[in-house]
C-alpha cells in the first residue's frame, strides 16, 4: 500500500477536513498531518470497516454483564478489532467534539468494570467479532449509547420539527433503571444527538446498529414515525441515503399473558417492523425468543450480536443468504381454518418446541383466544380454534412475553405479526 496524500485549508473557525480515497483493508499504517508550523503523527492505524452502535441500555450493556462475561472478556484479545466509546453527553446544539479514543480490543478494553456499564457493549463486541471471523478485515466498533434514553433524544431538532413530532421533555423511562447511570435531562429533545452523535458526522462508517425502545413503549405505534424521521435525518447528514441501518426489535419481557391482551410492547415491535419496511436498506433482528421475564436486560447478548452480524453479512456484504426467520407471504381462511404461507427463501419452517405456540385468533367480535397451530408443510402453518367458527383475524407473538415457537431451519424466529388493522392501545 503506497503513500496517499490529501490537502485541505483551515477555515476561519480553525476547522479543517480532508477526504482520502478508498484504501485496501489492512495495516498497520502511519498517519501524518503536516501544517505550516507543526506536524503530528499517529501510528498503528488500520484500514477496515467501522460500525456505529447506538441506542439505550441494552446496547450499552457491557460484556461483563452478559452471559459468561468473565470468560468471554478473558479471550477478547484481537488487535484487528478497535473499540471507541463515546461518553454520555448532552448539548443544546450540535457539538463539534466528542471525548473518547480508540483502543485495541483486549480483555481490559472489553471487560473492565471501569469502562462503561460492565465493559464495552456486548452486542457491539459480539457482532464485530463475528464480522472479523467472516471477513478477515479490520473492524472498528463505535459505542454511542446511553441507558434510559428515548428516541426523541437521538433525533435532531430539525428532523423532529420537519416530521411534526410531539415530545414530552424530561419524562422518565417506564422500565426500571439504575438511577446512578441515568439523568432525566438526557431525554430533552435532541440532547444525546447533539452531544454524542453529531460530532461524529460525517466520518466514514459501514453502517449503524440500533437497539432502543424500552423507554418508548408508551408511544407504541407512534414509534414508527420517530424511527423513520431519525434514520432519514441521519442518512441525510451523512450524505448517504442508503446507509445500512440494522434495528434490534424489542425483546420479550414480563409475565406471559393468561389470555390474549393488547399490549404496548407488541405495538412498538410492529412500529419497528413497519419503519424498517418503509425505510429500505434496513435489517431487523427479532429477539422475542431470547428475552427475560424478570430482567429488562437479558444476558444472551451473544445471540443478538450474531443475528446482527447475519443481517450485515446479508444486507451489506452479500455473504449470507438466510439472515431472517420465516417471512409471511399470504394467508387465507377456509372452513374455520386460517392457513399462512411463508416465503420458501427464508427456509423450511420448524418449531423450537412443540406444540407451536403464540397464535391468537378472533372472529367478528374481535375477541382473541389462543389458537392451535400445526405445520402442514415446510412453508404452511394452519391455525384454528374450536371457539371461533368464522375467523376474521390472527395474531402471532402478540404479547409482551409471547413464548412463540415458530422458526426456520436455521433457528431464526418468525417476527410478530397480525392480520388485522383494528384499533389497539396506541392507535392514533
Amino acid at each position: 500500500m503506497g503513500a496517499v496524500t490529501a490537502q485541505g485549508v483551515t477555515g476561519a473557525d480553525g476547522k479543517w477536513m480532508v477526504m482520502l480515497p478508498p484504501q485496501s483493508a489492512g495495516g498497520p499504517l502511519m498517519l501524518k498531518v503536516q501544517a505550516t508550523d507543526r506536524e503530528t503523527e499517529r501510528r498503528d492505524i488500520l484500514m477496515g470497516d467501522v460500525w456505529l452502535f447506538s441506542g439505550q441500555s441494552n446496547m450499552a450493556m457491557g460484556v461483563l454483564l452478559a452471559a459468561d462475561g468473565q470468560a468471554e472478556a478473558a479471550k477478547a484479545a484481537n488487535p484487528a478489532i478497535r473499540l471507541f466509546m463515546a461518553p454520555n453527553a448532552i448539548a443544546a446544539a450540535p457539538s463539534s467534539q466528542v471525548e473518547g479514543y480508540w483502543r485495541l480490543c483486549s480483555p481490559a478494553a472489553v471487560g473492565s468494570s471501569t469502562v462503561g456499564w460492565g465493559g464495552f457493549s456486548a452486542v457491539a463486541y459480539y457482532m464485530g467479532r463475528r464480522l472479523y471471523e467472516e471477513l478477515k478485515v479490520p473492524i472498528g466498533l463505535m459505542q454511542v449509547a446511553w441507558m434510559g434514553t428515548k428516541i426523541c433524544s437521538w433525533t435532531s431538532q430539525e428532523a423532529t420539527r420537519k416530521a411534526g413530532l410531539a415530545v414530552a421533555p424530561g419524562l422518565l423511562p417506564e422500565f426500571e433503571v439504575i438511577p446512578a447511570l441515568t439523568d432525566p435531562r438526557m431525554n430533552l429533545p435532541s440532547a444525546a444527538f447533539n452531544g454524542m452523535l453529531a460530532p461524529l458526522i460525517p466520518m466514514a462508517i459501514k453502517g449503524i446498529a440500533w437497539y432502543q425502545g424500552e423507554s418508548d413503549t408508551s408511544i407504541g405505534l407512534g414509534y414508527e414515525r420517530w424511527l423513520v424521521a431519525m434514520v432519514t435525518d441521519w442518512r441525510a447528514r451523512w450524505g448517504r441515503p442508503d446507509l445500512p441501518f440494522l434495528v434490534v426489535q424489542i425483546h420479550s419481557h414480563g409475565e406471559p399473558s393468561v389470555e390474549p391482551l393488547d399490549n404496548k410492547l407488541s405495538e412498538l415491535r410492529e412500529a419497528q417492523a413497519n419503519a424498517v419496511a418503509r425505510l429500505g436498506h434496513c435489517g431487523m433482528v427479532v429477539t422475542t425468543d431470547i428475552g427475560d421475564r424478570k430482567n429488562i436486560h437479558p444476558k444472551n447478548k451473544a445471540e443478538v450480536g450474531r443475528r446482527l452480524a447475519l443481517q450485515a453479512l446479508s444486507l451489506v456484504y452479500g455473504r449470507v443468504t438466510q439472515a431472517t426467520g420465516p417471512r409471511l407471504l399470504r394467508w387465507a381462511t377456509e372452513g374455520g381454518v386460517v392457513r399462512f404461507a411463508f416465503d420458501p427463501a427464508t427456509g423450511p419452517l420448524k418449531a423450537s418446541e412443540l406444540p407451536l405456540r403464540g397464535f391468537q385468533i378472533a372472529g367478528a367480535d374481535r375477541r382473541f383466544v389462543w389458537a392451535q397451530a400445526v405445520l402442514e408443510s415446510e412453508t404452511v402453518v394452519a391455525v384454528r380454534s374450536s371457539s371461533v367458527a368464522d375467523p376474521k383475524a390472527v395474531r402471532y407473538a402478540w404479547s409482551a412475553f409471547p413464548g412463540a415457537t415458530l422458526t426456520n431451519a436455521a433457528g431464526l424466529p418468525c417476527a410478530p405479526f397480525r392480520t388485522d388493522a383494528w384499533p389497539v392501545l396506541t392507535s392514533p
